[in-house]
């Protein structure tokens, strides 16, 4: 069974590490009550996180870690699937690499060793907030943060022209995906689908983790259709990383989505921002937030005497809560073209909980061609 543990430089059989881990995050950690939920997640200096859902009565949902970098991946997620663990909360569809003659190595079945064809391919990740998606309608376009946490890294010098899999050879930089159920991994009844790979190391850093004290590399890999980060820690490999070389990997993969793009409102609608909602910390609509759904038509409200800024555009639910405003660095085209009698429309496109603030959101605005 992967070890996030180990990932970060514990060794998860040591109870004392294992102590020092639970304490790092009990006393770190941000929390959010949620209807029948409770979250609570922390985010290192590094860019690790780490976060657990609790049902009504405590009992621990699932704690898993993901790594936020600036690695962004586009693709299509098409749905939501049930925990395949007692310890995961959820996983997301993902469909990447949909690119004209891109070319699969699939090791499901060696005897068809590639194949070119322009669908793309299917993956599986989990978010650190699954449960903030229930309102999402899927299918639609979406940029995820992919991060790979591994079971096994094989390193092989810049230049390799292909991998050793078995008794047979794979090419560098294709991707192959063992997802099914008879190749899941199993222990304790937990099963949790397993992404393989090969790729190449585009760049490469490392950093000592806040929490262990211990050295993790972090690597991003281009494979086949698709971008993706790579945590390795140095007791998984038998020589240090560079640029360049090639990697072979087993891995479980975690995704934050950063941004989700719906179907593209009808004619004569066309995008002009997309931006978050300023001041949403003096207009906090606690769990009723949760009611507002992706996508849902937003409310914009010229406020050409607001005491503040004669500028002022709020930013309301259709039921006429306030929300927030427009940032006022970003106010002054809409205003005019709303003081125009131009109609403007926004659609709630993304929101996140901001450590110690109100919940945030991220509207993308259009405008109706005259």
């Amino acid at each position: 069974m992967i070890s996030f543990f180990e990932c970060l430089g514990y060794k998860s059989s040591t109870e004392s590490d294992f102590k020092q881990f639970w304490g790092f995050f009990s006393e770190h950690y941000t929390q959010v009550d949620l209807p029948n939920l409770t979250y609570r997640s922390l985010l290192t200096k590094q860019g690790i996180e780490m976060w657990e859902a609790l049902q009504d009565r405590g009992k621990s949902e699932g704690f898993n870690f993901h790594y936020h970098s600036s690695t962004d991946q586009s693709g299509t997620l098409l749905n939501r699937l049930e925990a395949p663990a007692k310890s995961v909360d959820g996983l997301f569809q993902l469909q990447v690499g949909a690119e004209k003659d891109l070319r699969v190595q699939s090791l499901l079945n060696l005897k068809e060793l590639s194949e070119t064809h322009t669908e793309g391919y299917q993956i599986l990740f989990q978010p650190p907030n699954y449960h903030w998606y229930e309102h999402l309608t899927l299918p639609c376009k979406a940029t995820v943060q992919l991060a790979a946490f591994p079971e096994t890294v094989r390193l092989y010098p810049a230049g390799t022209k292909t991998m050793p899999v078995g008794k047979n050879e794979a090419d560098l930089g294709v991707c192959y995906i063992l997802m099914h159920e008879e190749n899941q991994q199993e222990q304790g009844g937990d099963k949790f689908p397993l992404l393989q790979f090969g790729g190449i190391i585009r760049t490469l850093t490392s950093f000592v983790n806040e929490v262990s004290g211990k050295l993790v590399y972090a690597a991003v890999i281009d494979t086949a259709g698709m971008l993706l980060d790579l945590l390795i820690p140095p007791d998984m490999i038998n020589q240090v990383p560079k640029p360049g070389m090639c990697v072979q990997v087993e891995s479980w993969l975690t995704g934050r989505i950063r941004e989700v793009f719906p179907t593209e409102p009808e004619l004569p609608f066309v995008f002009l921002m997309q931006t978050h909602v300023a001041g949403t910390y003096y207009h906090d609509l606690g769990v009723r937030a949760r009611a507002f759904a992706f996508w849902d038509e937003l409310a914009l409200l010229r406020e050409p005497h607001n005491p503040y800024d004669s500028l002022a555009i709020a930013v309301q639910s259709p039921e006429g809560e306030m929300i927030g405003y427009i940032p006022r660095e970003k106010n002054a085209l809409l205003a005019a073209r709303m003081d125009r009698g131009e109609k403007l429309v926004a659609y709630l496109a993304h929101r996140y909980h901001h450590e110690g603030q109100a919940e945030q959101f991220v509207i993308r605005i259009y405008s109706q061609k005259c």
